[in-house]
């Protein structure tokens, strides 16, 4: 049977016996530990004033650990997605960026003990599994998360000293990647068994890609008061509100018409998108819809080879 933990020494005592037979509080989202149960309350207390003077500057910026930080900025990004600031797309990928770090590091890292070690550490684990290009957008999100954390929420004085290859690959490096790689590039023909055997939304969506350039994010947001059911759109890129002027081909235009046709009842907030899950809520800018979806046709698509 374990020890009993003692009660404090009087009422304003600042700390609380922890399990591991110390006094402890926490600071700043971190418990920290001071002297032991059988200590007298002064040697404790000594000890507590002495860390807090020792530690007062990093205390007025606070001692974040990698999680909380994380957490912070997420919800920051999470605030620019909703005010148009930033691309949904972006944020998922600065989510997705993050959970793999926060996995290798450890939640509870705090903040500016990140290292030069750690972070060449991380980049050989992912670039296991990530090409060059993959892995430089990678490391720039993650440079993007430290300048928030140093300029913005000013919860460290400065950005870790980063390795010399934590970076976007050169372009020497990318040429060579591509050459080895390949070409990505669909012919004519594997287009052509994709509409054959696609649906009504996912040809469409493939001939908007094909006759105008749209991204899965302006198919998710395409709206039916912006189309008006014209050969035609003269309007604004999602992502850049660069303006953008598009003409249909035939076969566009009769998808499209097919799609709004056969549409779901849409939610309330959904009815002015065009293109809608089976239930009726528009398709979510992170692609997860129509990948699924090119995924499916694709895997029929093999067996018209």
């Amino acid at each position: 049977m374990g020890a009993v933990k003692p009660k404090k020494p009087y009422q304003d005592f600042p700390l609380w016996a922890h399990a591991r037979g110390k006094w402890a509080k926490k600071i700043s989202g971190k418990v920290r530990y001071f002297g032991r149960w059988e200590d007298s309350p002064e040697d404790v207390l000594a000890e507590y004033y002495q860390w807090l003077d020792d530690h007062s500057d990093e205390i007025k910026r606070g001692i974040i650990d990698l999680d909380r930080a994380a957490n912070d900025f997420l919800a920051e990004q999470d605030r620019k997605v909703e005010k148009g600031q930033l691309a949904h797309r972006s944020f998922v990928e600065y989510r997705s960026t993050l959970k793999f770090f926060l996995e290798f590091m450890g939640r509870d890292k705090e903040m500016a003990a990140i290292t030069r070690d750690d972070l060449a550490g991380y980049h050989d684990h992912r670039s296991e599994i990530r090409n060059a290009i993959s892995m430089g957008n990678e490391t720039t999100r993650i440079k993007t998360f430290f300048r928030w954390c140093k300029k913005e929420a000013k919860i460290i004085r400065e950005e870790p000293d980063y390795p010399e290859f934590f970076r976007k690959p050169k372009k020497k490096e990318v040429r060579r990647h591509r050459k080895e790689v390949g070409s990505k590039m669909l012919q004519p023909e594997t287009v052509h068994r994709l509409l054959h055997w696609s649906n009504a939304p996912m040809r469409a969506a493939i001939l908007l890609g094909v006759n105008a350039g749209y991204s899965p994010a302006d198919i998710a947001d395409f709206r039916i008061s912006e189309w008006g059911g014209a050969d035609r759109i003269d309007g604004e890129r999602t992502k850049t509100l660069i303006g953008r002027k598009v003409i249909f081909w035939p076969e566009t235009l009769a998808a499209l018409q097919e799609v709004e046709a056969g549409r779901p009842k849409p939610f309330s907030d959904s009815e002015d998108f065009l293109f809608l899950k089976a239930d009726g809520k528009k398709l979510s800018r992170d692609y997860s819809e129509i990948i699924k979806w090119f995924g499916q046709v694709a895997s029929l698509a093999k067996t018209d080879c």
